[in-house]
């Protein structure tokens, strides 16, 4: 009677065994190269809206008030998901990564040409040409909120 073959390390607990498969439930975690980049990104983000903030201060009213609101909550998400981390809760996430787009381009056309009507178009022209510094915050959020499940699994506040 022959003995049967056993892989080496088969006689092991699966989480000492060096030659078992990976469990389905992890993912892989970014590296923290990769992760460089978005946290610098998103602090520049955050130091430039600071400075716009305190540099319009002196002509401030409830539109421009209210129109830092969902970018602010923008910029939180947009940290939590340069650090890896879970904030708030995940639903909101997704609802804001798709509404945050829509309320700056409706802002850009409908809103602030209509608060300062004496403004040249230009002033339509160069937001829009301000806007592709957002989209990276944009593609930020998307990810954040539908493609790090892991985040949301490991860290998923109570």
């Amino acid at each position: 009677m022959s003995v049967p073959y056993r892989r080496p390390g088969s006689e092991l607990p699966s989480k000492l065994n060096p030659y078992a498969p990976p469990r389905p439930d992890t993912a892989p975690q970014p590296s923290a190269a990769d992760r460089r980049g978005w946290r610098i990104y998103a602090y520049t983000i955050t130091l430039l809206t600071v400075v716009s903030f305190l540099a319009e201060l002196r002509k401030v009213n409830a539109i421009r008030l209210i129109d830092y609101g969902p970018g602010l909550l923008g910029l939180v998400g947009l940290l939590g998901y340069a650090h890896h981390r879970a904030l708030l809760r995940r639903w909101v996430w997704m609802i804001h990564s798709l509404l945050l787009p829509l309320w700056d381009i409706a802002l850009g056309a409908w809103v602030y040409p209509w608060l300062e009507p004496h403004s040249p178009p230009s002033s339509v022209l160069g937001y829009f040409t301000l806007m592709p510094i957002f989209f990276p915050e944009y593609l930020a959020l998307i990810r954040y909120a539908y493609k790090s499940k892991d985040i949301w699994r490991l860290g998923s506040p109570k």
